[in-house]
């Protein structure tokens, strides 16, 4: 009798028991699920998890969801049926299966609750649901403040969504759980970046920066960032240490490093009689020279309580001299590039004066 139920379910049974999956696949296939002695949602899970063990996940996800249709509450098949959806691809299941698997979790299994809202807020960021995902991860945070899995996803979803005050909320907390040196300046360069062109603040950027620096003195990025908040708030000696800085470790004339900083950082070098730096920062121009010394003379001019024009140009034709710029050529590119600049009136006489 080749279709005894009993008898194939013995078998099936001692096939399962033995870990015999290919065998245990074909028996339980071979049985009427209706005439077996297991309740109906545990057949079916028992096939799906021979099916995923045997690597046949979409035959496994469609048994762990018939398990779950007959049998709603078992939290071990809504697992299952996530975990196979997941694999297949199935995110919108995925995601019925783990909300699903959340409500059935006692409040006070709160490991449980976690990792049950981290895999979902995972999910619904995967499915191109961001504010479903930043609402799981902050009900994470709610319950665990130090979640370095919550945070930097957090981190990461907040500034595509363009909410940078709730990233830099975020980046902080990252910060004040990173203990090696290194690390956290990279993340307080993360959050200065993050002040300066999120939040528009050029005085906290630098605040980060600084505390950056004084943790790890050779972080590159934030070097440049600090050359370039120097130059822009007037501070020649800073602006003078950083440049030799980046110099030192062959970094100032970097392609990646700002254009208006390093002709700032030039300019300074030739105020301050670092005419050796100058000079090598005016050959890294090569034939912009004019136009990045127009720009910076300009700007210097601008600023009050700055060298006095007459230096300024000074220190720009001695520089130019010493680059083998024409001094007319470099006027014409002063004057076109102050327009009708008031501001640069100033300039422009101390420049007919010195070469008159």
């Amino acid at each position: 009798m080749p279709a005894h139920q009993v008898a194939l379910e013995a078998l099936a049974e001692i096939a399962y028991m033995r870990g015999d999956w290919l065998r245990a696949r074909e028996l339980y296939a071979s049985l009427d699920p209706a005439s077996t002695s297991l309740p109906l949602d545990v057949f079916h899970y028992r096939a799906g998890e021979i099916a995923e063990i045997l690597g046949r996940d979409d035959e496994a996800c469609a048994a762990f969801a018939e398990s779950v249709l007959l049998y709603p509450g078992s939290r071990q098949a809504l697992t299952a049926l996530s975990r196979t959806a997941l694999r297949v691809g199935d995110l919108p299941r995925a995601i019925d299966a783990s909300r699903a698997l959340l409500d059935l979790i006692p409040p006070d299994d709160v490991r449980a609750v976690r990792a049950a809202r981290l895999q979902l807020a995972e999910l619904c960021g995967r499915a191109g649901d961001p504010e479903a995902a930043i609402g799981y991860y902050e009900q994470v945070l709610a319950d665990e403040p130090k979640s370095i899995t919550a945070l930097s996803s957090l981190l990461a979803l907040y500034s595509e969504a363009g909410d940078y005050s709730s990233a830099a909320r975020v980046l902080r907390s990252l910060i004040a759980l990173t203990p090696a040196p290194a690390q956290r300046a990279e993340l307080l360069y993360r959050l200065g970046e993050l002040c300066r062109r999120g939040l528009g603040d050029p005085d906290l950027a630098a605040d980060s920066y600084l505390k950056a620096i004084d943790l790890d003195p050779d972080h590159l990025p934030t070097l440049r960032r600090l050359l370039d908040y120097y130059w822009h708030a007037g501070d020649n000696k800073n602006l003078l240490d950083v440049a030799r800085d980046l110099d030192k470790r062959g970094a100032l004339m970097d392609r990646v490093m700002d254009a208006d900083a390093l002709a700032g950082a030039m300019l300074v070098a030739a105020l301050r009689g670092a005419r050796d730096l100058a000079a090598r920062t005016a050959d890294h121009f090569g034939p912009t020279l004019p136009r990045a010394m127009a720009g910076a003379l300009i700007e210097a001019s601008a600023r009050g309580g700055g060298p006095p024009a007459r230096d300024l140009v000074g220190a720009a034709l001695e520089l130019a001299a010493r680059a083998g710029i024409d001094p007319p050529q470099l006027g014409a590119e002063l004057r076109r590039c102050a327009g009708d600049d008031p501001r640069a009136a100033t300039l422009l006489a101390a420049w007919a004066a010195a070469r008159s």
